[in-house]
């Protein structure tokens, strides 16, 4: 599988300046083998990052590349269903607000 994860680049000793490619990358972490996925810094923002290209497919947006993860392993499966639904709470507050410090710095 060729997986590549565009994200805005590090800034004050964090791997993005966006909340929302931080988590992306994150979750990648945690689904996928580190030699399985390449991290590509962009500042292009026309791409939608953070962005997730698989088999010349796009997954843009934390909620989507989410999703594309789940199908690959779901390391949510363990969870009770109020779990879950955190998680689908805190994912929409990453897409909401995880582009604060990208917002400031323009």
């Amino acid at each position: 599988m060729d997986i590549e994860l565009y994200i805005l680049p590090p800034l004050f000793t964090l791997p993005s300046v966006s909340g929302s490619c931080i988590a992306a990358l994150s979750l990648c972490h945690l689904s996928l083998t580190k030699s399985s996925f390449k991290v590509i810094e962009s500042t292009d923002l026309s791409i939608g990052l953070p962005a997730l290209k698989s088999n010349g497919k796009w997954h843009r947006g934390y909620t989507n590349i989410k999703n594309f993860l789940v199908d690959q392993d779901d390391i949510d499966d363990f969870l009770t269903p109020k779990q879950k639904a955190d998680t689908i709470a805190w994912g929409s507050l990453i897409e909401d607000l995880g582009e604060t410090l990208t917002v400031c710095q323009q």
